[in-house]
């Protein structure tokens, strides 16, 4: 089959098929913000690391300069919104505190929004135990506690397991301040609990995401025919019960992948949220002042650019220069090892690769001090549920170092704790690259015993919030150097997968098309790529799913998630669809070779095959 439309009955019959099933499961008239296409990075698949760098740096101030004039972070409607919702977090906090309430705080999302939420409700959570207060913060992920380490994308799409599981959750809580957090306004499995919150007394739901409530997700859901994901968000706009708040940081560095930024404003708005809530509540103050807003915002403003100083990238592009050349080799390998909070971060960065990438299911990984019990998830030890979540730097001496060869390389992410001696001696005796990450504003410790090929220290001595304007100031600078960690770990798994071939201009071009979002995603990047119209795009697609140069009737009528169900399990799925719907290739198996003969499909694109 030829999808470019040269005359063939195959052809004519395709597009047939497609319009039938596009009255089926319709793809939205206007791109949301945040699958669009960044500009400042759209050609880091030919820049080098430095370059790279800077293209993120441009895509990542977007967070907080704002994009073409839509209401960033700093905008007058979402600072109104952080200090009301600050407020109610206080007032919540001090029934607990001393009226004997059981009040309780809820972050539920799907993939990295699930992931930040859990990390943030266990930020808060020790921060409660330390002050001698009941911890009432809660988490939910789409996919269980697994999906932390390994993402489970299906459940993304069940709007009624999402409900149940909310239900389950706080059936026994007095008030419930729910955080729905879904970046694109897409998830359905977000969808159904805020459809559930708005429909319970003592519930508060609170949307976070990064589109405009118009752009919302507003496709068919199978598991849910009655609604989709802009009914539920256009009803709680219209109601004036919950909240929403959803400023705009432009599109995603790599188009779609909302790790990234979508990821970090999510951290930064539940940290501004709750720290200033905390600082009402355990402090003086009788109320929660812009002034305090603001500054907590700059200080994650400052924190996220300390990853983009000149001394830095210097550092920082070696490290992705030795990432990106191990990722390059066949059984090469990216591991993030280090303690608490900060292993945490890295641990989570290599969660997205599998389908964000096409990677490999222990290509990057990463591994904690402590393992599980630092977790401090809700399921408790998950290490018998595979090697992959048998995370523990025993783990790690156990599984990963016998096999590790030149050709991997491991990351010590460091803050004030440091690894055992004798376990970092036993990295520097064996034949993988060593480099350093460091959090400290002190100066690189000395470790002459060690090779290290690269270090960056990510904090000047002089980093800090305005203490005369804040009194936990400690808290909130521990909270904003996760953020500088985050953005340097996503940004070296990033550009490592870029220099091994998996982005062509700023394109995710080999996810997995593993849930209803991706399967729509997927048709968008083969009809921007190749230039095709999006049906045609949608046969190619189809072709690469089912191995089949005649997509029939059969085929195009089917549910979308048994065309995922199948996806699951083909490689290059993606790529292998830009090459037929740009004309390159004209039969599925010849689009197959040419990716065996190489993986870049920038070459393959350019070329006058």
């Amino acid at each position: 089959m030829c999808v470019r439309g040269c005359a063939c009955t195959c052809v004519y019959v395709c597009v047939t098929l497609f319009s039938l099933s596009l009255s089926l499961y319709p793809m939205a008239k206007t791109l949301r913000i945040s699958e669009m296409s960044n500009e400042a990075t759209r050609g880091i698949d030919a820049a080098k690391p430095a370059e790279m760098l800077a293209m993120l740096h441009e895509s990542d101030e977007q967070m907080f300069s704002g994009w073409q004039g839509n209401a960033c972070v700093y905008s007058d409607v979402h600072l109104r919104t952080i200090e009301r919702l600050a407020e109610r977090a206080s007032s919540m906090l001090e029934e607990n505190m001393h009226k004997g309430a059981n009040n309780a705080f809820v972050f539920s999302g799907c993939g990295t929004s699930g992931r930040v939420g859990w990390l943030c409700c266990r930020a808060f959570n020790q921060v409660l135990e330390e002050w001698n207060i009941r911890p009432c913060f809660h988490y939910l992920i789409a996919g269980g506690d697994q999906a932390l380490i390994v993402s489970k994308e299906m459940p993304e799409d069940d709007p009624i397991q999402g409900s149940k599981e909310l239900e389950k959750t706080v059936q026994d809580f007095d008030t419930t301040l729910f955080f729905g957090i879904t970046c694109g306004l897409s998830a359905p499995y977000v969808a159904g609990q805020i459809d559930y919150a708005l429909n319970k007394e003592n519930i508060i739901p609170v949307l976070v995401g990064f589109n405009p409530v118009s752009l919302a997700r507003d496709s068919f859901i199978e598991k849910w025919p009655v609604k989709n994901c802009k009914d539920v968000f256009l009803n709680l706009q219209a109601s004036e019960k919950g909240f929403i708040l959803n400023p705009i940081v432009g599109p995603e560095s790599i188009t779609g992948s909302t790790r990234m930024k979508g990821g970090s404003m999510t951290k930064i708005l539940l940290d501004v949220i709750f720290l200033a809530a905390l600082n009402k509540t355990l402090t003086s103050h009788k109320m929660v002042s812009r002034k305090t807003i603001i500054n907590l915002v700059d200080l994650n403003h400052r924190a996220a650019m300390e990853v983009y100083r000149a001394s830095v990238v210097t550092q920082l592009s070696s490290v992705i220069e030795i990432a990106g050349e191990c990722l390059r080799e066949p059984n090469g390998h990216l591991y993030y090892v280090g303690s608490g909070e900060f292993a945490l971060t890295g641990l989570v960065d290599g969660s997205e690769m599998v389908d964000t990438y096409g990677a490999g299911l222990d290509e990057i990984r990463g591994f904690v001090d402590g393992g599980w019990a630092v977790c401090r998830n809700k399921e408790g030890d998950l290490s018998d549920a595979g090697g992959l979540f048998r995370i523990s730097i025993d783990d790690f001496v156990t599984d990963v170092v016998p096999t590790l060869s030149k050709n991997d390389l491991v990351i010590w992410l460091e803050f004030s704790c440091l690894l055992p001696a004798a376990f970092l001696r036993m990295l520097s005796d064996s034949p993988a690259q060593l480099a350093r990450l460091s959090l400290s504003k002190n100066k690189l410790s000395e470790n002459g015993d060690l090779n290290f090929r690269s270090e960056a220290s990510l904090l000047p001595a002089t980093w800090g919030a305005e203490k005369e304007a804040f009194h936990l100031t400690s808290l909130a600078e521990h909270q904003a150097t996760q953020l500088t960690m985050k953005l340097a770990v996503n940004a070296i798994s990033t550009c490592a997968n870029v220099l091994k071939g998996r982005v062509y201009g700023n394109a995710m071009i080999n996810l997995t098309v593993a849930n209803d979002k991706l399967f729509y995603r997927s048709i968008e990047i083969v009809s921007q790529l190749s230039s095709a119209p999006r049906e045609l795009s949608r046969v190619a697609l189809l072709t690469a799913i089912y191995d089949t140069d005649t997509v029939t009737e059969e085929i195009a009528t089917k549910p979308v998630s048994e065309h995922i169900q199948k996806a699951t399990s083909v490689q290059m799925v993606v790529p292998k669809a830009i090459l037929l719907a740009s004309g390159k290739a004209t039969t599925i198996n010849q689009a197959t070779s040419m990716l065996q003969s190489t993986a870049s499909i920038r070459l393959l694109m350019t070329s006058r095959v």
